[in-house]
């Protein structure tokens, strides 16, 4: 029987910490609205520690997230939890996510503490957080690159003082996806199957989503990411891959989302729009060729059957049809196929091939062949 996974949309939080990016409180909010039709599971409205104007824009996304959870990030201090409550205290479903550092290199080089006055620091924290929000979930600093008898400490501390949750990031993309899985594993079995175990990857190593994905094939309920994959430094794993995988491939995975899908373009264009972060080309399901066909044998199997080299639809995510991409690498068919669409009707097989052939030598020279590139081309071997 399929499972459901949630979303955890961070785009509002660790989506604008990607370098150049600084959304409005109107953005965050017309952003904000948009997950709300989109259907996530959770909004991380932000992070409150940061400044008054943050948490002022916190309280403006939290009254506008109906129906789901409103979450913030906070350290395990109590300053940064007073702000954090502050922040939610419009919030249908408020959540803390308490995190605290759990890797040597972050304890000792980075923090300048010990182990036990860490352990010290999450019990504190989680016991004063669970008096001031809904939901606290724990998180991990630098979980990828702890010991793993620390983390196991650090996660049990936690849960001991009042955490419902847990969660595995994977701070600086570090990690890789059998491991990462291996890792999900190892805090399922430990926290039991009742506890949640959220996850969060980093993209440093361009590895994200498939980590993301591999933590929910080994249990991980909860998947926090981003629209687009924005955010710090190589940004993170995307909303959109993951959930699409989710959905195309529910065979393998045996879990889907609850997400309205044909509002995933929508949403992702609105990031890009906002973010002023362009979208590739070939960005897997939401760029400008995720959809479109080139080459000409590509062309000649879509037009007979589109499952050929499609393994799903523009109308999967709400996106609209690319169709044919009329190139270099063109053949008979596809532009056959294209001049229907265009309503053009050549005189003699010697004028198709006469088109075809100034299509490729233009294309091959780098003119971009648009529609009305191709019906000027037309025009001259018709007139």
């Amino acid at each position: 029987m399929t499972d459901h996974v949630q979303i955890s949309d961070t785009t509002l939080r660790d989506g604008e910490q990607a370098a150049g990016v600084a959304f409005s409180l109107d953005d965050k909010v017309e952003i904000a609205k948009q997950l709300n039709r989109l259907g996530v599971d959770e909004v991380e409205a932000g992070f409150p520690g940061s400044s008054e104007a943050e948490v002022a824009a916190i309280q403006a996304v939290s009254r506008v997230v109906t129906g789901r959870r409103t979450a913030v990030l906070v350290r395990a201090l109590r300053s940064d939890i007073d702000k954090g409550a502050e922040a939610l205290k419009f919030a249908e479903q408020p959540v803390a996510t308490l995190f605290a550092p759990v890797s040597e290199l972050h304890i000792r080089v980075k923090f300048g503490k010990t182990l036990d006055e860490v352990l010290a620091m999450i019990e504190d924290a989680v016991q004063y957080a669970c008096k001031r929000f809904q939901q606290v979930i724990f998180s991990g600093e630098d979980v990828t690159r702890a010991d793993p008898e620390t983390l196991e400490r650090c996660y049990l501390t936690a849960l001991s003082a009042g955490a419902s949750m847990v969660s595995v990031p994977d701070t600086v993309g570090y990690a890789q996806p059998e491991e990462f899985g291996r890792l999900v594993a190892r805090v399922r079995a430990l926290v039991g199957p009742d506890t949640g175990v959220r996850i969060h990857c980093h993209n440093d190593l361009g590895v994200g989503v498939a980590n993301s994905l591999a933590a929910v094939r080994h249990g991980a309920n909860i998947v926090s990411c981003t629209f687009n994959g924005i955010g710090e430094r190589a940004g993170n794993a995307a909303l959109e891959e993951i959930v699409a995988a989710l959905a195309i491939r529910e065979d393998y995975y045996q879990r889907k989302t609850r997400l309205k899908l044909d509002e995933i373009y929508a949403t992702s264009q609105l990031v890009s729009r906002l973010s002023g972060v362009a979208i590739g080309d070939t960005k897997p399901i939401v760029g400008a060729n995720a959809f479109a066909h080139s080459a000409g044998i590509h062309q000649h199997g879509v037009l007979q059957d589109r499952s050929t080299y499609e393994i799903a639809s523009p109308s999967l995510i709400g996106a609209p049809e690319r169709g044919l991409v009329i190139g270099k690498h063109t053949g008979h068919h596809g532009l056959r196929a294209k001049l229907t669409q265009l309503h053009v009707d050549l005189p003699s097989q010697g004028a198709f091939d006469a088109v075809l052939a100034e299509v490729k030598l233009r294309a091959h020279n780098g003119t971009d062949i648009d529609d009305a590139t191709l019906l000027s081309i037309v025009k001259g071997h018709v007139n």
